[in-house]
């Protein structure tokens, strides 16, 4: 009998790169009954043969399928394009055929033969294809898993796998399959070099998975999917356990628009969810669902731009998304400025962002609104005590706290919450330090953000270098380290009478053991996209007054490779971006409250803010992924606006 194979998505686009695995197993069972096999490429020639399979995959592939060949009677129509969720299985003995490595041969010649590159035809010609598990328990709505129950083991690596070849993996869910870890565990073991095509469920990513993966031969990027922004905080985790030990791994993220919705409100959601992926070093490849085809031509041809701009790396890299359509011009720019004329919010918000560069400032007023999940799991792993901090420290458990980040009251300074003297001031802070290091963790530290102030112009006051040598005597002092604010405004001392200088620096003091927990790869420091450019450029030999050389380029080079340099121990942060701090007279600047918390807290750790005011710290926490949060305050007033921000960052 003389069977003809035909892929839908082979004649549909000439440079398709991946092979259809159910047509290699069809040819594979017909060769072995003896018959004759060969591949259709064109609708034409499917009446050659005795008996035609055609298989596909998408469905706008499967709807061009010429409808006269369809109803042939010797054809056989199959796949996921055809019947979406319902697509029938094929029969067992088919299923379990080792695939016909062989069926493609002659078109990869062809291909080749026209100066199409080996590396665009690797899965035909380098890889073993099939699937461990099948299946997924998520049942998204989009997905043609959505039927499915549950993720089970499908066939054994040795069904497929030729020796030699490397492995591309189509499980859907190879994670929530209950024998997912052994079959990972022994595909690593036998040191084959596989990769996952249709991704893995970061959702799911845990340190012994992370850990096995860590030894694993990987081909290529790995891949993953943040399709729901309700899944931002386990994505984040999810990143971070990754990160923690394939800190240079590459990563992709799909991230499905159109489908839920067509309109400003899942642009704005897939921007946010880009965002999120930014923050944590990873790059998001937009797929937009059909029904995007259906939205008002403005949103359909933002989905377009958008598209372009994220799934070419490069630019989503470099460019931010206002700076794209910029310099591409004409429809692009048209698209952008009329969706900024009707929805300028959304531009205000989302359009200026970076991919290492943070997100330009909003006005006060615009409050960006968690989704209701994500709000309710911040207000959950959020802790808010009343009372002063010295009777409620007591109260907690020692060892349970992974870092303590404060910006306490300052001595001989009239606020709205009082004043204090220096002596008092001494007495409060050495209890605190006393009641901190007790609860910290052996691991921990602690940050006491802290200025200098003037007892007369011309004369400071000492309480804060009293506090440091009497903190670091009984003890450490782990660095000194200093906030730098460039916007500070001069004050009286500061003016032509007087001739002092801007106060522009605080002192963090930092304290803990020596080998107190530190992440620096949290706070590279990234030079702007100009400077970048000129340096990675710059291949001359350099040298310092000390005699050192250096080449700029080799450097910038590293700093590509790392995510950014390492930093210095002074913290550039401006205050001239203006923040919503719900009236507390003396509040961190965000920015400042992120970088501690990206620094010294680990993710699903607990902070601790004995003098929390109105939450900026504890928002900060739960952004870097905290378990837990703990802030005490003697105001009930700023303790409900510490609440309410909360539920809002």
């Amino acid at each position: 009998m003389k069977v003809g194979i035909l892929d839908a998505e082979l004649l549909a686009n000439r440079n398709h790169r991946f092979p259809n695995l159910a047509c290699m197993k069809l040819a594979s069972y017909h060769k072995r009954k003896g018959d004759l096999v060969g591949l259709v490429l064109n609708y034409d020639y499917a009446t050659d043969f005795d008996r035609t399979y055609v298989a596909s995959v998408f469905t706008s592939v499967a709807a061009a399928v010429p409808s006269d060949v369809v109803r042939m009677k010797h054809v056989k129509i199959g796949g996921t394009g055809f019947f979406f969720d319902n697509a029938p299985r094929l029969p067992s003995a088919v299923e379990h055929s080792q695939p016909d490595y062989g069926l493609y041969d002659a078109w990869v010649e062809s291909r080749l033969s026209v100066g199409i590159s080996p590396s665009e035809l690797k899965y035909y010609t380098d890889y073993s294809v099939g699937y461990l598990t099948r299946g997924c328990p998520r049942r998204c709505s989009f997905c043609v898993n959505r039927k499915s129950k549950k993720s089970a083991k499908a066939s054994p690596l040795s069904e497929f796998h030729l020796n030699g070849s490397r492995v591309c993996l189509l499980d859907d869910n190879i994670l929530a399959c209950k024998d997912g870890y052994d079959l990972l565990k022994e595909l690593v073991a036998n040191g084959t070099s596989f990769e996952f095509k249709q991704g893995l469920d970061i959702r799911l990513m845990t340190p012994k998975v992370a850990k096995l993966l860590q030894r694993a031969n990987y081909s290529g990027e790995y891949i993953f999917a943040f399709d729901n922004i309700d899944d931002a905080s386990s994505v984040r985790r999810g990143i971070q356990t990754f990160r923690r030990y394939l800190p240079k791994a590459p990563v992709k993220f799909y991230v499905l628009c159109g489908f839920d919705g067509q309109d400003w409100k899942d642009i704005a959601g897939t921007f946010r969810r880009i965002e999120v992926l930014w923050e944590n070093n990873a790059l998001a490849f937009i797929m937009r669902h059909e029904r995007h085809l259906t939205a008002k031509p403005m949103c359909r041809d933002i989905y377009t731009q958008l598209a372009r701009w994220c799934n070419q790396p490069q630019f989503q890299r470099t460019t931010s998304f206002r700076q794209f359509c910029h310099k591409s011009g004409g429809r692009a720019a048209r698209t952008l400025r009329s969706f900024e004329k009707h929805y300028p919010d959304v531009a205000e918000e989302y359009f200026d962002m970076g991919f290492h560069r943070p997100k330009p400032a909003r006005k006060a007023t615009a409050v960006k609104v968690q989704p209701a999940a994500e709000r309710k799991a911040r207000l959950a792993a959020t802790t808010l005590i009343h009372g002063d901090c010295r009777k409620e420290l007591k109260k907690l458990k020692a060892n349970s706290v992974d870092a303590v980040i404060t910006d306490p009251i300052y001595p001989e300074i009239n606020k709205g919450y009082g004043r204090i003297s220096e002596k008092d001031w001494h007495a409060l802070m050495q209890d605190v330090v006393t009641e901190c290091r007790r609860i910290l963790k052996p691991t921990g530290s602690a940050v006491f953000i802290l200025q200098p102030n003037y007892e007369k112009i011309g004369k400071m006051r000492l309480w804060l270098w009293r506090f440091l040598l009497s903190a670091s005597e009984s003890w450490n002092l782990v660095q000194d380290v200093h906030w730098f604010n460039p916007s500070a405004m001069p004050t009286c001392c500061a003016n032509r009478r007087y001739g002092l200088l801007r106060q522009s620096v605080k002192m963090c003091v930092w304290l803990g053991e020596p080998d107190c927990y530190r992440n620096q790869e949290n706070v590279l420091w990234r030079e702007s996209d100009s400077t970048a450019a000129l340096n990675w450029e710059d291949r001359c030999l350099r040298s310092v007054p000390g005699g050192q050389t250096f080449r700029p380029g080799r450097i910038a080079e590293t700093a590509a490779e790392r995510g950014g340099t390492t930093p210095f121990n002074l913290i550039p942060i401006s205050t001239a971006k203006v923040e919503n701090n719900g009236g507390h007279p003396a509040c961190t600047p965000s920015a400042l409250a992120s970088w501690w918390t990206r620094y010294i807290l680990p993710e699903n750790g607990v902070l601790l803010d004995p003098f929390c005011g109105s939450g900026t710290m504890l928002a900060a926490g739960l952004d870097a992924h905290a378990r837990k949060v703990i802030g005490i305050d003697k105001s009930q007033n700023y303790l409900s606006i510490a609440k309410k921000r909360i539920g809002e960052n």
